[in-house]
């Protein structure tokens, strides 16, 4: 974003924050947010919320239709907008992957294009100006033949529905709409399960923002049977995933289709199968660089990934990115790997590599212990077969592991297991957070476990969010903390980026990727 996107989404999270506090609270509730908050005013409100809305009234359009559309996903009850996934794109990335799919070919004047994740209608609302602004003034009410969205809400797709008619009426010239206006929207937006309804070959292209929501054991090998090439058996399931399989059947013979992803998918073990799927159709894949602020409340690390359907690709695929100054870069071209391996981006900057961690002796292993599922064997008082255990809390930022932060924090720092089992830590190692924060800046969080927090601790288990990385024999202490600190520099971070997209730190991706290049001195013995 920009600095004048970066103030529009500024002014518009404070009217979130002050909205959330009022429906917190239930002093609050907007019946119709397209008018109230996208068009009018606010006069029944708390004063904090018509303070707020006083601010965004200024901002253009397409933040004040995103401010009403995310209102109504927080007015959902508790639980809702994480089901249906309702975390709505903010206007500069669906003006971003608009302009990306004109560069490709779309054509608003004759081309049909749908929506079929529609809530809120991100996606429609500026489509429609896009098509209304390409037709002739005499033949605006054209746009909404040419537009189509599905929503299995219908709260939501009422939402869609009122946004839509606000965008007739002013491409008519009208101040408000009238019933023709919302007569005419509706047929636009669908309620159904985008899943269920059969389309093939029936739009030009298809645009949207899938739900990002893990398909749950209950419903795990439906999703297998119905698209076995989502993954390979046992592995990761995402809704987004099913998304696109489905509904690039959509699109008619060499259109489009352009859908914001999960950026782990594009080095993500689980999502090789997927990826195998859908490569020979990719034509472009574009980074959103700014991960902390795509949608209100989650960090999310998105690409959007544009594919020309029914016709086989070359191998070579461009790649972009929306940078955190608003600017569209071309970052290069890849060869897409058509086997499933992970396809590693290319970055602003050249970072010179080295071997893998596997390749110069390293080994990883995951914390056994889930926390939940051993409530029985975790307490805070030292008991016979007991040894320490090490929550991920206890990785600081600068690089040390606290372990008396930690036990301040967590319910238990002891676990009984068989203190001969292989998973029992007896020797200084490194340990890695397996998740990110908001608050920290790199993706990978190392810290070295030495000599003297053995003697201190002992023996120790690491929790399920803990990475452990054994040094090779002949290691030193100077070989661990130059390894940690490697893991920790912006060039590591930069790199993991380019083959993993996600707050999830990989295991299996963290070994055998190619690391900075270092020169390690080499003083006093490890073990």
């Amino acid at each position: 974003m920009n600095q004048q996107q970066t103030s529009y989404q500024q002014v518009t999270n404070r009217f979130f924050g002050a909205v959330r506090r009022a429906i917190d609270t239930e002093e609050w509730r907007c019946a119709d947010p397209a008018t109230s908050i996208a068009h009018g005013r606010i006069t029944r409100a708390p004063n904090p919320v018509r303070i707020a809305h006083a601010k965004l009234r200024v901002l253009p359009l397409e933040w004040r239709e995103h401010a009403a559309a995310v209102v109504a996903a927080l007015q959902l009850k508790a639980g809702e907008r994480e089901r249906l996934g309702a975390y709505f794109t903010p206007p500069y990335l669906a003006t971003y992957v608009l302009s990306r799919l004109v560069a490709h070919g779309y054509d608003p004047t004759r081309h049909s294009i749908v929506d079929p994740a529609a809530g809120g209608a991100a996606f429609l609302a500026p489509l429609h100006g896009l098509i209304s602004a390409s037709l002739p003034s005499t033949d605006a009410g054209r746009a909404l033949k040419l537009l189509r969205g599905i929503e299995i809400d219908r709260r939501l797709a009422g939402v869609s529905k009122n946004l839509l008619a606000w965008r007739a009426a002013l491409a008519r010239g009208v101040d408000e709409p009238t019933d023709r206006d919302y007569r005419a929207v509706e047929d636009c937006v669908e309620i159904a399960d985008t899943l269920e309804i059969n389309a093939v070959g029936k739009y030009d292209v298809v645009v949207g923002n899938p739900p990002y929501a893990r398909i749950g054991r209950e419903d795990y090998h439906n999703y297998v049977r119905r698209w076995p090439d989502l993954t390979d058996r046992g592995g990761y399931l995402n809704l987004s995933m099913a998304f696109l399989h489905h509904c690039r059947t959509f699109v008619k013979p060499g259109g489009l289709l352009s859908f914001v992803m999960p950026a782990s998918m594009i080095g993500g073990p689980s999502f090789a199968a997927f990826r195998k799927s859908i490569a020979s159709e990719i034509i472009a894949i574009d980074r959103i660089e700014n991960r902390e602020r795509v949608f209100l409340d989650v960090i999310q690390d998105c690409i959007v990934v544009t594919m020309r359907r029914g016709i086989e690709q070359r191998p070579t695929v461009r790649v972009g990115s929306l940078g955190r100054d608003g600017k569209d870069r071309l970052l290069g071209n890849i060869k897409l790997d058509r086997e499933g391996a992970r396809w590693e981006m290319p970055a602003p900057e050249t970072i010179a590599t080295g071997a893998s961690l596997s390749e110069i002796g390293w080994t990883g292993k995951v914390g056994p212990v889930v926390p939940h599922r051993w409530e029985d064997r975790i307490s805070k008082i030292r008991a016979a077969s007991s040894v320490a255990l090490l929550w991920a809390v206890a990785i600081r930022p600068d690089g040390s592991v606290d372990f008396d932060h930690m036990k301040a924090n967590v319910d238990g720092h002891r676990v009984v297991v068989d203190t001969e089992l292989s998973y029992v830590v007896r020797r200084p190692c490194l340990v890695i957070q397996r998740t990110s924060n908001r608050k920290q800046k790199r993706r990978i969080n190392a810290a070295v476990v030495d000599r003297r927090f053995i003697d201190e601790v002992g023996p120790f288990v690491a929790e399920n969010h803990v990475i452990v990385l054994t040094p090779p024999p002949e290691a030193t202490m100077a070989d661990l903390r130059a390894t940690a600190d490697l893991l920790n520099s912006p060039q590591m971070s930069v790199l993991y980026d380019r083959v993993c997209g996600t707050a999830s730190v990989s295991l299996k991706t963290l070994m055998s990727m190619r690391l900075p290049s270092m020169l390690p001195t080499r003083s006093q013995r490890a073990a």
